[in-house]
């Protein structure tokens, strides 16, 4: 097992819904977008997308939190 300082926190499946959206911007997360304005659309779906899945996780099927995962991770670009 790796050192922890050495394990990467995106392999977790849910670090992007436990994390705070600060921490996640400060980590060097950029939104998808070619323009500002796509970013900010892109920063609301995530939000959004992210409060309805710690909402209803304890409810749905894992397929449908893995398509639901899916998506959330398509208004992200990875860090530079």
């Amino acid at each position: 097992m790796p050192p922890k300082d050495k394990v990467n926190k995106r392999d977790n499946p849910y670090y992007y819904v436990t994390t705070p959206t600060d921490v996640l911007i400060d980590e060097g997360l950029i939104f998808e977008g070619e323009t500002e304005k796509d970013r900010i659309l892109n920063q609301f779906d995530f939000a959004r997308l992210r409060e309805h899945i710690q909402r209803v996780d304890q409810t749905i099927t894992p397929d449908i939190r893995e398509t639901l995962m899916r998506y959330l991770k398509l208004c992200l670009k990875e860090p530079v």
